[in-house]
């Protein structure tokens, strides 16, 4: 394949001794207790350490020109930046240190040829990608005047799997008369043989566009920029926190993409901490996307059923209710991750051997939770 992010096993953990419940608990406590746990093991034994459940809204205990605990969110959608925003609030990162860089989506105007038609959408891909490097350099540019930063999350993807759903849209439209919009590009890729269902479609639009993506220099270039960007903020102590993405759909089965790492989200790299998503049991969400074992998610967290404001900034029940994704499960780690460096000045590298001392491994594979799953979350059941 084109990309491959990177290759780890998933080594057997320790029972971790984390003994808060979360049951019955906010998700500040729990991920405050998960915290306060891990900076305890961090510490020489014996010491005290400081009582984080009201240090997180008092004086930190280290020097502020030490600490890099603020988190950016780089985003494209204003919702869905207040909806991730607000999972990281209630999970014990302040307001004020929360700031968003927000990025343009990228347009693509679709043609009727078929190879003008995939040129336009893998430039469209390889445009979203280079939106988040953007992004990713604004926040580089401004770390003189932002020098508390040291998160970044990125709740949104780049999949080519959606791209996939994109082009069968596109087959599907009609205009007015009721003729198709792409009749040359549903001839090229159906052969005249109208696909039995959904699935036997997208088999073939994946035989047909894979081929233009693996060997497309726009989205490797793209995709190679991204990575420096994502090293160079590494560098300077920055950690990068990605969901994993959507894409484990059965009706990509037969495509071999719900294991298929390198075709769902484009934005992780071995410089990223990558976020599956559980329920609230610590079961891997369907929805989750999957690794094939050289591409997995570092780690999984709660991202089903997940209480969050509906686009007009309210929480009726009617309206928006509970939602899924990957989307909201990065931000748990990365307030793990904040909490933790208001009293440790962990370095990126310090922040990856966190999260594989301390995720918990289950009973799900590797593809599906990486290292395992993050402990707070792991008997979760009524978290308002």
């Amino acid at each position: 394949m084109v990309f491959v992010k990177h290759a780890h096993q998933k080594a057997k953990q320790p029972a971790s001794t984390y003994t808060g419940t979360a049951t019955n608990q906010t998700t500040q406590q729990a991920v405050i207790a998960c915290a306060q746990e891990f900076i305890t093991r961090q510490t020489k034994e014996g010491s005290s350490t400081t009582d984080l459940n009201s240090a997180i809204f008092g004086p930190p205990s280290l020097p502020t020109d030490q600490l890099k605990h603020q988190v950016v969110i780089i985003e494209q959608i204003e919702p869905h930046a207040n909806q991730v925003k607000h999972v990281l609030e209630q999970s014990g990162v302040r307001k004020q240190d929360i700031g968003v860089a927000y990025i343009p989506i990228a347009q693509w105007q679709p043609v009727d040829h078929p190879s003008q038609f995939m040129k336009n959408l893998i430039q469209g891909t390889a445009n979203s990608i280079s939106h988040f490097t953007s992004g990713l350099k604004e926040i580089e540019n401004n770390l003189n005047n932002t020098p508390h930063v040291g998160l970044v999350n990125i709740s949104s993807g780049v999949s080519q799997a959606n791209d996939y759903v994109t082009i069968l849209t596109a087959l599907e439209a009609k205009n007015s008369n009721g003729n198709y919009i792409f009749p040359n590009l549903r001839h090229e890729i159906y052969q005249g043989d109208l696909p039995q269902s959904t699935e036997d479609a997208l088999n073939k639009i994946a035989t047909f566009a894979r081929p233009y993506f693996e060997n497309s220099s726009v989205l490797q270039d793209a995709k190679a920029e991204y990575n420096q960007q994502i090293e160079q903020l590494t560098s300077k102590g920055i950690t990068t926190v990605v969901s994993a993405g959507n894409d484990h759909n059965p009706a990509f089965e037969s495509l071999g993409l719900d294991h298929a790492g390198d075709e769902i989200n484009l934005l992780t790299t071995p410089h990223t901490i990558n976020v599956a998503a559980t329920n609230e049991n610590g079961q891997i969400a369907p929805f989750s996307s999957r690794g094939d074992g050289n591409t997995n998610p570092d780690i999984a967290a709660w991202g089903e059923n997940v209480r969050v404001p509906h686009p007009l900034d309210n929480f009726d029940d009617a309206v928006d209710g509970k939602i899924h994704g990957t989307s909201f499960a990065a931000p748990y780690i990365t307030s793990f991750l904040s909490t933790t460096n208001k009293h440790i000045n962990s370095a990126p590298q310090d922040e990856q051997r966190a999260i594989r001392q301390l995720a918990i491994d289950t009973l799900n594979s590797p593809e599906e939770e990486g290292y395992g799953v993050f402990p707070p979350f792991i008997q979760l059941e009524a978290i308002s």
